[in-house]
């Protein structure tokens, strides 16, 4: 036995052949004609899992309870094996002339030989085995023939990579996992952390390359797995990954950090968290939208004091910006807009490429900032005008501008008159849904 040991996976496949005639006396046929029979059995299938230097085989065993093969002195027999390959052309394969004979610890005769698979292609494959005995003087007495399937596999070479490996819950994951063949059924599943069950996420099937990918959304902390369930030609297997998951809000872990608004920001629908801090001369708003927290400092003058002025629709991205008062003072104000752009919040630049939005308001001064839209395009009007001393009317002018690619784009120029301090408040001032008038 220790041929059959050496091998790393190996499939036994067991030749049992009983009788009960009395040996030399019957004619032709009779062996047939009787309760003789022969079961050949597999033990397991082979799979060979690719390490150098060992060797995967498939074992024939002939047992003789009665000593019937073991007479060569009556009669003799000649075994013959037959192996179908996967792809269902059939060929004689060499193990009987490798046959070698043992007794067992009960008294059965053995008959074994090996037949190495390392290279053939992996499959389904079945043997059949062939028993033909004569009396020594060459009369055939009969054949006796069993078949018995098996598969050679080979073990799948797995490899599942999460990215990012640390995620906000919301956040998309991306999932890429190798085969290295072609058109195969993958599972790809997620078991949160101290949970015990799966959850399939996604089916997916291999590409040319033996490549899967895919994308989902964190839900907590866990582990995901590609699971393969197995075919012909290969075994079941699976590759993992974990990931961590976290769910801070806009002002999770930051001292001195207030919500100051529930908003749509990143424009998919939902409310967002925004967040402001201020330290010294450094501004921090912080917006927790599903899937990110983001996060834009600002610096300011000590002597001012920002303060967050509200949140509305100003360019033509379909969520909200976020306006705030970064300083006020001797008839002048200066806001600024942060805008949700491409996964980050930036400065919406004010018409003529200033960061600021500047808004005048004295007895005889005032400006004003008007939201209207054109088709899919966003347009603000900026009013402003002036009074003599001497007088009551204000002489004024609209200028509008219209969002392009490149910028605000100006457009049509207005000359009117506002004939008293009344009037002035239809339009100094924020004239945009979401924003305070007042200055």
């Amino acid at each position: 036995m220790s041929g059959f040991n050496r091998t790393r996976a190996g499939l036994l496949v067991t030749v049992l052949l009983g009788c009960s005639l009395v040996l030399g006396v019957l004619p032709a046929q009779a062996v047939e004609s009787l309760t003789t029979k022969i079961r050949v059995t597999v033990a397991s299938d082979v799979v060979r899992d690719g390490y150098d230097g060992m060797s995967s085989a498939i074992s024939a065993v002939i047992d003789d309870p009665d000593g019937y093969l073991s007479t060569p002195a009556q009669y003799t027999y000649e075994t013959t094996f037959s192996m179908r390959q996967p792809d269902g052309t059939s060929s004689p394969v060499d193990l009987a002339g490798d046959l070698s004979r043992f007794r067992t610890d009960d008294g059965v005769e053995t008959w074994m030989t090996y037949y190495g698979v390392d290279s053939i292609a992996a499959g389904e494959y079945a043997l059949t085995t062939t028993i033909a005995v004569s009396r020594t003087d060459g009369t055939l007495l009969g054949t006796i023939t069993d078949t018995t399937r098996f598969l050679v596999r080979d073990l799948p070479r797995l490899t599942l990579a999460i990215t990012p490996k640390a995620a906000l819950k919301g956040a998309p994951l991306a999932a890429v996992g190798t085969m290295g063949v072609a058109d195969r059924a993958l599972s790809l599943q997620f078991r949160s952390k101290g949970r015990q069950g799966w959850t399939t996420v996604a089916n997916l099937r291999t590409d040319k390359a033996g490549r899967v990918r895919s994308t989902i959304t964190a839900t907590g902390s866990g582990t995901f797995r590609l699971l393969y369930a197995g075919d012909k030609t290969l075994t079941d297997g699976t590759a993992s990954a974990a990931v961590s998951v976290t769910d801070p809000k806009a002002c999770t872990g930051v001292r001195g950090c207030e919500i100051v608004k529930r908003i749509d920001v990143d424009g998919d629908g939902r409310f967002d968290q925004v967040g402001m801090v201020r330290s010294g001369k450094k501004l921090q708003f912080r917006v927790r939208t599903r899937t990110a927290l983001l996060v834009r400092d600002d610096s300011v003058d000590e002597a001012c004091s920002p303060r967050f002025w509200g949140s509305a629709r100003v360019d033509s991205d379909r969520g909200n910006e976020l306006v705030y008062l970064t300083c006020a003072g001797s008839g002048a104000a200066a806001f600024r807009v942060l805008d949700y752009a491409k996964g980050k919040l930036t400065w919406l630049n004010a018409p003529g490429a200033d960061v600021d939005w500047h808004l005048v308001y004295s007895m005889n001064t005032f400006s004003g900032i008007s939201h209207t839209s054109r088709g899919a395009a966003a347009c603000i009007t900026y009013s402003y005008g002036e009074r003599p001393s001497a007088g009551r009317a204000y002489q004024a002018t609209r200028v509008s501008y219209c969002e392009t690619d490149t910028g605000w784009k100006r457009g049509k120029v207005t000359k009117f008159t506002v004939k008293s301090a009344k009037a002035v408040r239809k339009w100094s001032g924020w004239h945009v849904r979401g924003l305070p008038n007042n200055v």
